[in-house]
């Protein structure tokens, strides 16, 4: 998605074909969106539809039919508190063709403004028409923070093929600084129990590399052989931010038989016993290791000239 286009579009998506010539262009023009909302991000759902978001006052969420015309635009408001300015930073689809939009959620203040981090889940009726899925959190929106940390905002999201959501961002308490925050959803909008159960279903990663203030952003969650890689910005000293990424253990195991789990007691292949390697070993394409889910497993800092 662009911010604005040719003929005014204010979503602005283009396709290209494998040979890189151009091919379907996506127009939504201004007037099929609310206020001054222009294109921000783009996916492909499995029905062949092209959905983007638009962040306004509200999350917006444009449905474009795989003609490239606008199947029709839906509206998110979470209208928690202060001027209720909501905004959607990043979207995914789903395998079972549902769409998940991320961002923040303001909950007070226009000075001291607060902010929650805000999910919405969609999805197509039978009549083809998109909408909130009322199977996610009750009425297809959710909002949380970690501990009462009261600056929030989420930057990325991936579904698993399990049906379990993750999404990144950055949090920040009172008198402190933003740090990588990530949590796994549920398919119905709850807190994944078995992701750092101790929380549970979210984890905090601060790389502490400077004096505060010294924030650390996560603007990107993936999945790398099962395992959670959170990219972003990290504050190397005060005045100067650098690439950050760090890669979390993770319970998820893929369907497609690059990793399949060990049964209990089971030693991988070319090895005497069954104990954890140690870190940074390379995993047997068919042994998944024993090992805590939100351990960090790497983390690596690019400073940037």
């Amino acid at each position: 998605s662009l911010s604005g286009g040719p003929d005014g579009c204010r979503v602005h998506v283009i396709s290209l074909e494998p040979n890189g010539s151009s091919g379907l262009t996506f127009c939504a023009p201004p007037d099929a969106l609310p206020g001054e909302a222009y294109g921000r991000d783009s996916a492909v759902a499995p029905n062949g539809h092209v959905v983007s978001i638009a962040p306004f006052t509200d999350f917006v969420v444009v449905d474009f039919a795989p003609d490239g015309t606008v199947a029709g635009v839906v509206t998110v408001p979470f209208d928690l508190g202060g001027a209720n300015v909501d905004q959607a930073t990043h979207l995914a689809t789903t395998a079972d063709g549902k769409v998940v939009v991320v961002g923040s959620a303001q909950l007070s203040g226009r000075l001291f403004v607060m902010t929650a981090h805000a999910v919405a889940m969609l999805h197509w009726t039978g009549a083809g028409v998109l909408e909130l899925d009322p199977s996610f959190s009750d009425d297809g929106k959710l909002t949380f923070d970690f501990d009462g940390w009261t600056w929030n905002g989420l930057e990325g999201v991936v579904a698993q093929g399990d049906g379990k959501i993750l999404v990144a961002g950055a949090s920040m308490p009172v008198g402190g600084d933003y740090a990588m925050a990530v949590a796994r959803l549920l398919p119905d909008g709850g807190f994944d129990s078995d992701f750092v159960p101790a929380e549970p279903g979210w984890r905090i990663v601060d790389f502490n590399l400077a004096p505060p203030p010294a924030h650390d952003r996560a603007y990107r969650v993936a999945l790398q052989n099962g395992r959670i890689v959170l990219a972003g910005d990290v504050a190397v000293t005060t005045t100067t931010s650098s690439v950050g990424v760090a890669r979390l253990l993770n319970a998820y195991v893929f369907a497609d038989g690059f990793e399949a789990p060990l049964a209990p007691g089971e030693v991988p292949p070319g090895r005497s016993t069954a104990a954890s390697p140690p870190q940074g070993a390379t995993l047997d394409h068919r042994a998944r290791w024993p090992a805590s889910k939100s351990s960090p497993k790497m983390r690596l800092i690019c400073t940037r000239a």
